[in-house]
This record gives structure tokens, sequence and C-alpha cells, in this order.
């Protein structure tokens, strides 16, 4: 696949968009971005290097006015124009969307700053200037907005039931565990086995039985029985554990705490940062899985 067609792939991608508490959200806190940056930054000689000038109470109301307005016409934009233009949300049409509201919004405070001044610089030169510095302010905003969807497109797949599904065949595939002795043997088949956990020389092997969750130690180490890679469902997710995939209902949580959830186990299993990984392998790549 050439550069284009990987483009215009990416731009045809379905694009996440913000709920209806979102949208208010973010357009609160849009307003109250440009409020803040305009009153700190403006009296301060962003633009004539004058660190005597104050804010006068005149401007203090303005500049409010300003955020109103900015957090009115991204309300419009939003939740009417938004929902009439696009239907189908992909990322090449909130390219364009972005690319709009920056125009909408400019020309809006643009209007605005030039009927509270009597329409002083209602130039087209001064329109464009608007428009470049409207977009530069927007970046701040763009990048939380962006960042916020990423995070919460990765909670969400976390989140999400990650069934393994079995090949043909292997619904009663056999797991036969040996000790380190060599002489004694514990054999379970895989749809029955939950997770297997460390216990100083012994495991505990945790596992169905008549519909119930028990409890079977056997002398052997977690890390021979990770080695032996006895079958590809079971995944090491920590020192401690090792879980059977085929059981595996919910990842939960990010770099900062992982933690698994299991068929039949009400307890959450933790993941250690060792193996997170892997584990997070599972929600970017689910065809592992399934």
């Amino acid at each position: 696949m050439n550069y284009w067609a990987k483009l215009k792939a990416g731009l045809a991608t379905k694009s996440p968009v913000l709920n209806r508490r979102e949208k208010i959200y973010s357009v609160l806190m849009a307003g109250f971005f440009v409020f803040l940056f305009l009153l700190f930054f403006q009296p301060f000689g962003v633009n004539n290097y004058n660190t005597q000038e104050t804010i006068t109470l005149e401007f203090f109301l303005a500049i409010l006015l300003m955020w109103v307005l900015i957090s009115l016409l991204l309300a419009i934009n939003e939740f009417f124009i938004f929902p009439m233009l696009i239907k189908q949300p992909t990322r090449g049409k909130m390219l364009g969307w972005i690319i709009w509201s920056m125009v909408w919004l400019s020309s809006g405070v643009f209007l605005f700053y030039n009927f509270l001044g009597g329409w002083h610089d209602f130039q087209l030169s001064s329109y464009f200037e608007f428009l470049a510095n409207i977009a530069a302010l927007s970046l701040f905003p763009l990048g939380g907005l962006f960042l916020y969807l990423k995070i919460r497109e990765l909670h969400k797949a976390l989140e999400t039931d990650h069934p393994y599904t079995y090949r043909a065949g292997e619904d009663e595939f056999l797991l036969v565990f040996t000790a380190e002795n060599q002489k004694d043997h514990f054999t379970l088949p895989l749809k029955l086995l939950l997770f297997i956990e460390s216990d100083d020389n012994y495991v505990s092997i945790h596992h169905l039985q008549d519909d119930r969750v028990i409890k079977t130690l056997f002398r052997k180490s977690l890390k021979s029985i990770q080695e032996e890679a006895l079958h590809p469902a079971l995944l090491r997710c920590h020192r401690s554990y090792l879980i059977n995939l085929a059981h595996l209902q919910q990842i939960h949580g990010n770099r900062n705490k992982l933690t698994i959830f299991l068929n039949h186990v009400k307890a959450p299993i933790p993941v250690s940062r060792q193996y997170m990984d892997s584990v997070f392998a599972l929600v970017s790549q689910p065809s592992q899985i399934a």
C-alpha cells in the first residue's frame, strides 16, 4: 500500500467523538482557557512589553464577555451545526471540522472585537490575523482534547470483555503438570483452569470442579510452568500469577495500576510492569485472543 492509499485509509477511519456531557465541559473549559490567556498575558506586555500595564475593571469585563461569547459560539457549533453536517464521524471529517471550527470561532471573535471597539479594525487583513491567532491559541485546548480522547479510548479498550476463543479440538485440551521430582503429575482440562499462583516452593492451581472454584497445591515453580509453554492461552501477568486467557473477562486500569478480572474469580489479579506490554498487546491486537 503506497503513502496516499495509507493516508486515505487513515482519514476514512472512524473517529471518536465527545458525548453531550463531555462537550459541555470542553466548551466551558475552552472559553475559560482563552479568558485566562487574554487576561494574564495581554495586560503584561505580550505586544508592547509594557510591564506597568494593569488590569482595569473595563478590560476584565470585556474579557469576561469574551469567555461567554466563545462558549456560546462553541456550544452552537457543537450542539447544532455538528449534528447537521457530520452523521458518521471519520478522521478526515473531524479534520475538516476542526478547520471549520477555527473559522467559525475567529469570525465571531473578530466581529465582537470590532463591535466593542467601534469597528476600528474591520479590515480583511485584520480578519486573517484573527484566523492565525485563533488557530495558534487553539493548539493548546486541541492538544488537551486529543490527549483526553486517546486516554478515554484506551480505558474503553481495557474495560472491554476479551474472550479467548478455543480453536477446533482444544475444548478438551489437557494440561499436564509435572512436579519437580518428575514423579508426581496433575492433569487438568484447559477449560477448567482459572489461574496459577506462586506459593513459596509450590504453586496453587485455581480451577473449577463441579462449578466450584477450588485450589490444588502442587510442588512446582511458576517460572518452570511458564517456560514449558503448555498452551498459548496461559499468560504470565505477574511474578506470582499466570492466568488462563480462556477465562479473561476484563482488563482495567493503566500503566500506573493494571488489574485483570477472570470469570468465577471475585478478586482482581494484579499486572506487574514487567508483563504490562504483553497484556496491552491483548488490547491493541485483539486478534491474538479471539
